[in-house]
Formats: structure tokens, sequence, C-alpha cells
């Protein structure tokens, strides 16, 4: 819990509203502390298999400093090597950026890599690698789809919200040079 709202109106009485964040916030929150060129930061490998092994290394059991080490209440899957090689030079970067960028890499080369850190028990999260997809696949044109509906009875007090207040009509690009030299 980040945020607590607490608010209190005569037709609701008092109500509170919590602003939370995902497991992933524990990598959004370390960074790859390492120089350029060290094994912890310039790394070729299988894409899933790497992605691992920077969480091991930056929060999990091989974390260099001892301070940083949550393990044992912050596991990681077992390597698959299932995905594409790649190489990453990464010092002094975010970690979770970094974990996005290879996810990336991957992709463009042609394999869906997927990363998560899920709640396992126990106060235990541990960071888990997907190829192709996360979970089972439930839209309208599997055998088993999930529909949510106000009609079917599984929503209710539903608001949709659109919001335009970034969208821009017209963008002006210029090119080289300045005032009347600029093409």
């Amino acid at each position: 819990v980040r945020k607590i709202y607490q608010n209190y109106s005569i037709d609701e009485g008092l109500t509170y509203k919590l602003t939370c964040f995902d497991a992933n916030y524990t990598l959004k929150r370390r960074i790859v502390p390492y120089f350029a060129g060290t094994k912890y930061t310039l790394k070729t490998d299988i894409a899933d298999d790497m992605m691992k092994d920077l969480v091991r290394e930056n929060l999990g059991a091989y974390v260099f400093e001892t301070a940083r080490n949550m393990s044992p209440r912050f596991t990681v899957q077992t390597d698959a090597s299932a995905s594409q090689i790649i190489v990453v030079n990464c010092e002094w970067q975010n970690l979770f950026d970094v974990l996005q960028d290879i996810a990336r890499m991957a992709w463009e080369l042609g394999t869906l890599t997927l990363f998560d850190t899920v709640y396992i028990g126990n106060d235990t999260l541990e960071f888990r690698t997907y190829i192709s997809f996360r979970g089972t696949d439930r839209t309208i044109d599997t055998s088993f789809p999930i529909v949510f509906s106000p009609t079917l009875g599984n929503l209710d007090d539903v608001t949709f919200t659109k919001d335009y207040s970034e969208e821009h009509n017209y963008i002006y690009a210029l090119g080289k040079g300045d005032g009347a030299y600029r093409p």
C-alpha cells in the first residue's frame, strides 16, 4: 500500500481508496549497480535465462551486496532456455527497464518472452518468465471464454472513461537549421 485516500459523505459514509503496486514494483526499485564490462552488466545469453540471472544478481540469491539480498522471500524460477540468444550491456540501469528491453529484443528476434513476479505463498514472491503467452487464453474465440458484462450480472457499478486530455490534433515537424534556413 503506497497511498490511502479516506473520504466521508452523508450518502456513502466513510470510504477508503487504496493505491497499491503489484509485485513487479520490487524490480522497479532496483538498479544494476555494477560497472561496465563486468559479468554482471555485459551478458550474452538466452533472453529468459538472462532475465533470471539479472534478478538473482540484483535481489536474489546471487546478489553481490548482502543488504540487497531478498532471498529466501524472493525466489527465481528455474532456467528454461526457451527464448532467443541476445547481448545486453546494462550498467547502472533500472532493473525493470533492462528486463523490458530484453523482452523487446527477444520479440524482435521472433520469440515473445514475458516476465512477471508472482506471490507463491508464505510471504514469498517468485520471478518467472513465460514464452508466447502468460496464463490461459480466455478470449471469445476459445472454448472457454471469460466475458464480463453488467447484463450477465458479473459487473456492477461500472464506470467507463475516455480521456482525450493528451490528444494532439496538429503537430509540426521541422527540419535542420534556423528560421528561413529551415527546410
